[in-house]
């Protein structure tokens, strides 16, 4: 029997931070309460790398979109599957948009 190579994940600390410094996907949505939400001390938006595919699925880096800790639980704790039907969401298109930009 021939072994299964390990999927290849990609890490990359520069495009997590241009991730981390966006607005939560659910910003700009009622009732949503983390549009407002920014760092004090860095006067920055405090969002999450959220994993499109986690990293145990074979999921990279690449595969991230920015999210308030209140709904990156609630994609865990619900399912992504859940999440993207209850906020009318498709993550990993969102997740290609926003690598090609940090590509191009």
């Amino acid at each position: 029997m021939a072994a299964v190579p390990k999927p290849v994940r990609i890490r990359d600390d520069a495009y997590t931070a241009y991730i981390r410094a966006m607005p939560c996907l659910l910003a700009d949505r009622e009732p949503c309460t983390c549009g407002g939400f920014v760092d004090v001390v860095s006067k920055g938006y405090r969002t999450e790398v959220a994993h499109v595919r986690s990293r145990g699925a074979g999921g990279g880096d690449e595969q991230t979109v920015p999210m308030c800790h209140t709904h990156h639980s609630e994609a865990h704790r619900i399912g992504h599957k859940s999440f993207e039907a209850r906020h009318k969401l498709n993550l990993a298109r969102i997740a290609r948009r926003l690598r090609a930009e940090w590509v191009a």
